[in-house]
């Protein structure tokens, strides 16, 4: 199940920080963190790159960016004025809305782009990659992260069992019909002359079951048609988190692994 359509992004998915922030809480459980953050971990800085962030979401990389003491100018770009809004603490940082598919910025503008588990969302990734390299200066770099097929095993099963005993179809996550951590490289190879992948992986140790049941239910414009009945969909929460309970119940835990990575390209 893709979810590229515009306007359900704009509005349902992404319109307000509420559902990004249940699913960055789950993770916020892990056993450590990307060292220095996503952008600044992935490729070294000298501190004064301007740095543009498509699908910045509500602006946590540039936030942890700036907040390492970072001097260069910073873009924080969505096209989701909900999530630009809710932005705060990001000092000196211009907020943009726009598409990936057509950014309103002028050529060689930008040092470093940044596209941080969102192309999988961008119905042409083709021209979003155009986009995202005519941006760059000679000599700059483009960070595109995403998940690894086998990410977050542990709970992708049991929801896509509970999925299945509420009448629905088996679970069919975003990234792995899309721009994956295996597939990726492939469509960043056509634009870029090198790619490398920088991989990571990370164990969320989840003390509460209501917070696996809400990183779950943020899901819901996706999930949620595919399922019989409104109720349905409920029946899959309560699945889950009951899931989670036992595991908590258990060990003290529910622990997820994420398998995750950052690709570096340089035209």
């Amino acid at each position: 199940m893709l979810n590229t359509d515009r306007a359900s992004l704009r509005t349902d998915a992404y319109g307000a920080p509420t559902k990004l922030e249940a699913r960055q809480r789950l993770w916020s459980f892990a056993d450590r963190q990307w060292p220095a953050g996503r952008i600044a971990g992935s490729v070294e800085l000298r501190g004064d790159e301007t740095v543009v962030d498509i699908g910045c979401g509500n602006g946590n990389d540039l936030r942890r960016l700036r907040a390492d003491g970072h001097r260069g100018a910073l873009f924080a770009l969505d096209f989701s004025l909900g999530m630009l809004t809710s932005q705060e603490g990001i000092e000196g940082c211009q907020r943009i809305c726009g598409d990936a598919e057509s950014l309103p910025l002028v050529d060689d503008c930008a040092d470093v782009v940044c596209a941080m588990h969102m192309l999988y969302h961008v119905p042409n990734r083709a021209v979003a990659l155009v986009e995202a390299a005519r941006i760059l200066r000679d000599g700059g770099v483009f960070l595109a992260s995403t998940n690894s097929e086998d990410a977050a095993h542990e709970l992708v099963e049991p929801w896509s069992n509970a999925m299945v005993a509420a009448g629905g179809p088996p679970l069919e996550r975003v990234s792995h019909a899309a721009f994956s951590l295996e597939r990726g490289g492939e469509e960043l190879a056509r634009q870029f002359s090198r790619v490398e992948v920088r991989p990571m992986e990370v164990t969320a140790r989840v003390p509460n079951a209501a917070v696996v049941r809400a990183y779950v239910a943020s899901t819901d414009d996706l999930y949620r048609p595919l399922m019989p009945t409104p109720e349905a969909w409920d029946e899959v929460l309560d699945a889950v988190e009951e899931h989670a309970s036992g595991a908590i119940a258990t060990s003290g835990t529910f622990d997820i692994t994420q398998r995750a990575g950052v690709f570096v390209c340089r035209r």
